[in-house]
């Protein structure tokens, strides 16, 4: 039994979250963590109450009680940010309807016939927030739209169409979206004619339909013209939806020759389905529910090619999500040419990924490599070093690179995210703090010497990072 704040990892999956579903992630950091680490490093911990029961020498049961919390996702005018800078997110009412939420989840593991097993249940806020149009706050607010007249704003109808394709939403019936606030009562703007006068498809207080780049063009431009409004910054609101995941996977180990490529070779599946899920729409209109599934097959082994090194670990991965991609976006928003409705993406989102992990023949280094594909031309490698002068000291240096072959076209996982090509470097120092009769051999209360110096300490890890 565990209280306190604390993280809950169920999955094995590298970069997909595929059975790693009880808590959020902290991406403030940066957008691509070590692959290797299975966002040990971001996955944020929570309050929360957990208990395992072992029902046998084969079966243990799992439970979870936690405190709800968001993802946090990177922040404004970054170079990791999600959402365009032109956008404000209203965050506080949707935090505040779902703050004092709890999350609870099961989890029955074992082993039977050879095989490994586990099966889970989660009822859960989801922590990574849906997004949608919202009524502009503040000075210079358009009444019954979206947008506030600011200098930060969007400032024509390429960028609208640039930035809407990046995000992977409609930049043509975002337009519609985002003025079905006003009515009939409140159009100072006369906003059923001017669509009507730019040719949009239907011109309906609160049902508007753009149709085409050229009735959407004319729209935003009347706006982005001096004298009538001007720079436009637009505000979403994120809300968080509640959701039932179901989910579970089996692993075995496979035999073979000695020192074979199959011996000890581990095969491991991992699933979930979500009923009902929510997603942003691509018009930012309201939310699209759809039931997901995804799952990750895994080949992983340690294998010795050399007596000079350590064994080499692997990792061969596909990985598939029936409805988003990677990073959660709708698939019905790829294919996204700024200016064009997204044509969509069918058949879900499928990736291969390779993680190879090599330590130095003295394990003061560790050589790592991780590669993934969308197979649809998009791809993302993140080779890095470790270094571990002391058991308290460790050094990491690793490299993102990503890389479209569609660029401009929006038809892969990573374009429109080349600006997170970076470097980062980590160190973390491990500082242990012992009671002195403890490091002595002695015992607290009568300071006799002991037969054996009780090993305890309270050690905490101190680390810094820095990015290029």
């Amino acid at each position: 039994l565990r209280a306190g704040n604390q993280q809950i990892a169920w999955g094995e999956a590298l970069f997909f979250r595929v059975a790693d579903q009880p808590n959020g992630l902290d991406l403030r950091g940066h957008l691509f963590g070590i692959a290797a680490e299975e966002y040990s490093d971001t996955r944020r911990s929570a309050l929360g109450l957990r208990a395992n029961y072992r029902v046998n020498e084969k079966m243990d049961v799992d439970g979870f009680v936690q405190r709800f919390a968001p993802t946090l996702l990177p922040n404004g005018e970054t170079g990791y940010n999600l959402i365009q800078d032109q956008f404000t997110v209203d965050q506080r009412p949707g935090y505040e309807d779902v703050k004092n939420k709890w999350n609870v989840g099961f989890r029955l593991k074992g082993e039977a016939g050879g095989f490994g097993y586990q099966a889970f249940a989660i009822n859960r806020t989801n922590p990574d927030g849906v997004f949608k149009w919202s009524a502009a706050k503040g000075e210079n607010v358009l009444p019954g739209t979206a947008f506030a007249v600011q200098p930060t704003g969007v400032w024509s109808a390429e960028e609208w169409f640039r930035g809407a394709s990046n995000s992977r939403l409609n930049g043509i019936e975002g337009v519609a979206t985002s003025m079905n606030f006003i009515t009939a009562a409140g159009d100072p703007y006369g906003l059923v004619g001017l669509a009507t006068a730019c040719g949009a498809e239907r011109a309906v207080y609160g049902d508007f339909k753009i149709g085409s780049k050229a009735a959407a063009s004319c729209i935003l431009d009347t706006f982005f013209t001096p004298g009538v409004a001007g720079p436009l910054r637009g505000w979403l609101s994120r809300e968080y939806k509640r959701e039932t995941v179901f989910g579970g996977g089996i692993n075995r180990v496979f035999e073979g020759e000695p020192d074979s490529l199959l011996d000890q070779l581990i095969g491991r599946f991992e699933f979930s389905y979500t009923p009902n899920k929510h997603f942003t729409n691509p018009t930012l209109g309201d939310y699209i529910e759809k039931d997901e599934y995804q799952f990750a097959f895994i080949m992983e082994k340690y294998h010795k090619f050399t007596s000079a090194f350590p064994a080499t670990y692997f990792v061969a991965q596909w990985l598939h999500k029936s409805r988003s991609d990677l990073f959660g976006r709708y698939l019905g928003g790829v294919g996204n040419t700024p200016g064009d409705n997204p044509s969509g993406q069918s058949g879900g989102f499928n990736a291969v990924a390779l993680a190879l992990q090599q330590p130095s023949p003295t394990l003061e280094y560790r050589f790592d490599f991780a590669i993934l594909t969308d197979l649809k031309g998009g791809w993302y490698a993140q080779p890095g070093v470790k270094w571990k002068p002391t058991k308290s000291i460790q050094a990491d240096l690793y490299l993102n690179a990503v890389y479209s072959q569609n660029k401009g076209e929006y038809r892969d996982f990573v374009d429109g995210l080349q600006h997170n090509n970076e470097i980062f470097a980590r160190v973390a120092v491990v500082v242990c703090v012992e009671p002195a009769a403890r490091r002595a051999g002695f015992d607290d209360d009568t300071h006799r010497p002991l037969a054996q110096p009780v090993l305890f300490s309270l050690c905490h890890r101190l680390r810094a990072g820095a990015m290029a």
